[in-house]
């Protein structure tokens, strides 16, 4: 878990406060304390109609130039971010960064029902969501069905939505 720093402009009895942050976006790892901010941040930032640079393979645009880039990844495969320890390929380096803390052998966070082991908690959450029936989030183009709501809106995005 993330501990965001208290607000400085808050009043006495917040102020030493720190929240946990359990609610990370997949495509900028900004951290967020509920899975409703994480939507609303998501929707503003990365689905965002009208951008200046438009994706050449479906309608996404945004007004930043990596972004596009970033995305346009996900129609050609390119994987420019390859690890030197495995050679498995990435589409951002922020991927490859933390995909290299798999081979530091040190994982904290353990599912108690299979055992599976994490270096961040944010993963195993969302490892543990596969053991349970909490699928309540259905694509309507396709019907497959996830776990999160930002893992839908990053399958949206294949169907062009």
């Amino acid at each position: 878990m993330t501990r965001i720093p208290s607000c400085l402009f808050a009043d006495d009895g917040w102020r030493d406060r720190t929240l946990t942050a359990s609610f990370e976006c997949s495509t900028c790892f900004s951290v967020f304390t509920s899975d409703e901010f994480l939507r609303k941040h998501f929707r503003a930032r990365h689905l965002r109609k009208g951008g200046r640079h438009k994706c050449s393979f479906c309608n996404y645009s945004s007004d930043i130039t990596t972004s596009v880039k970033r995305h346009e990844r996900t129609h050609t495969g390119e994987k420019p971010y390859v690890c030197s320890v495995c050679s498995k390929g990435f589409t951002q380096k922020a991927h490859l960064e933390l995909h290299s803390k798999t081979h530091e052998g040190h994982r904290s966070y353990k599912c108690f029902t299979c055992g599976c082991a994490f270096h961040r908690n944010v993963d195993l959450q969302r490892h543990e969501r596969t053991h349970s029936v909490q699928t309540g989030f259905v694509c309507p183009r396709c019907g497959k069905q996830f776990t999160d709501t930002s893992s839908l809106d990053r399958h949206l995005l294949l169907h062009g939505t």
